[in-house]
């Protein structure tokens, strides 16, 4: 692949470490062996996929439908670029047999082993990857963030903003959950005015070349359609932003914001503490990514934590766009990260102890953990 000639490489500012430049072509030379086809393997193939390495090895058998429906996903992304072999177990063996060598072996941790760990080992080892390919020398933490590994069993009724790569990849790890018996019957209400642009596609993992032009909201539909008869999932779509009148009549427990843009978390937060409902809030920069669980009177909301009123009014003066700007192929690991933080946080929120405080992570800090909480604000009471 070359990164010059690929729309969705085309990148519109590179990413860049201590003032290094992240070499995407480097990345796209590159490639790499995960050793297990477990759900935190997978969810690394397709986040490596994405991120343009040029050869993707995935060894170990892939059983269940959800991984199945994962594993090809990957395969169709880019065509020829995956290669799996269910019966090898190690890199000598990918070697005695194929004679291959690939430059690097990712082996994504996912202690709990479920998805919303698996989400996080996964996004932890795509971006590991694109450092050792594009910044080769750089020591990176490899340890993930302890997630737990079961939610709630009962009905459960999310508003989800944000068709988006992050967003996407809440939703897929929602299903993998529903796979994995973690949660009960589950009702997701979808909305995003957007549609697929070219640059989206080194990103996302349920849309592909096919899906250009289409509204994001029926990609994803018709994407997860397949998988979502008999898994449990009720999915609907708004091709709309967020409006506060539709989330009144869904009648959420819970809403969920994969946005990026502050005027839209402003008015998401905004109709969360005039109607008292529980918020998860999730978002990323490359190699970055962090989640906020704000609960009804136990904690502080956004405007408390992100001061997202101000931060809206300056991103209206300053006309500044979100991570959609930004084709460099960084992004993939840290949304697959700051997916796996809200969904963490949204499995800590059904077993009644959600975190107070930010769940943060910075690769290049090796900072992963929970920030010092804010004060509960009284925005809840007064909306």
């Amino acid at each position: 692949m070359n990164p010059p000639t690929d729309p969705r490489y085309a990148s519109h500012g590179p990413v860049t470490v201590d003032g290094v430049a992240l070499d995407q072509g480097a990345v796209c030379n590159a490639s790499a062996l995960v050793p297990q086809a477990g759900l935190a393997g997978l969810f690394a193939a397709l986040g490596l996929q994405l991120a343009g390495l040029r050869r993707v090895y995935l060894l170990g058998p892939t059983l269940g439908p959800g991984p199945l429906w994962m594993l090809g996903r990957a395969e169709r992304l880019r065509p020829g670029a995956l290669s799996h072999y269910p019966d090898l177990r190690t890199a000598a063996q990918l070697a005695a047999v194929s004679g291959v060598a690939p430059d690097q072996t990712l082996a994504p941790e996912a202690p709990g082993h479920g998805a919303a760990s698996a989400l996080v080992a996964a996004g932890m080892a795509v971006d590991r990857a694109l450092f050792l390919a594009g910044l080769p020398g750089v020591a990176l933490p490899t340890t993930p963030m302890e997630a737990p590994s079961r939610g709630l069993a009962g009905p459960l009724r999310l508003f989800l903003v944000g068709a988006g790569s992050a967003g996407t990849a809440f939703l897929v790890g929602l299903l993998a959950a529903r796979w994995q018996l973690e949660i009960g019957e589950l009702t997701v209400h979808l909305v995003d005015h957007d549609a697929v642009e070219p640059r989206n596609l080194n990103r996302c993992m349920v849309w592909d070349q096919g899906h250009l032009g289409s509204l994001k909201v029926h990609a994803v539909a018709s994407t997860l359609a397949t998988i979502a008869v008999g898994s449990g999932l009720r999915l609907t779509v708004g091709a709309e932003r967020f409006d506060p009148e539709a989330a009144s009549a869904f009648a959420p427990d819970v809403v969920v914001s994969a946005v990026d843009n502050y005027r839209a978390r402003a008015e998401i937060n905004a109709w969360a503490t005039r109607n008292g409902k529980p918020l998860i809030e999730f978002g990323c920069s490359p190699f970055t990514a962090r989640a906020e669980v704000c609960v009804p009177w136990r904690s502080a909301c956004l405007r408390e934590r992100l001061r997202v009123d101000e931060l809206a009014q300056d991103e209206a003066r300053e006309a500044s766009g979100g991570c959609g700007r930004r084709a460099d192929g960084a992004v993939v690991g840290s949304n697959m990260v700051a997916a796996g933080l809200g969904l963490w946080g949204l499995f800590a929120l059904l077993r009644g102890d959600p975190p107070r405080g930010a769940l943060l992570y910075d690769l290049l800090q090796g900072t992963r953990g929970v920030a010092r909480p804010k004060a509960v604000c009284l925005c809840w009471e007064k909306g």
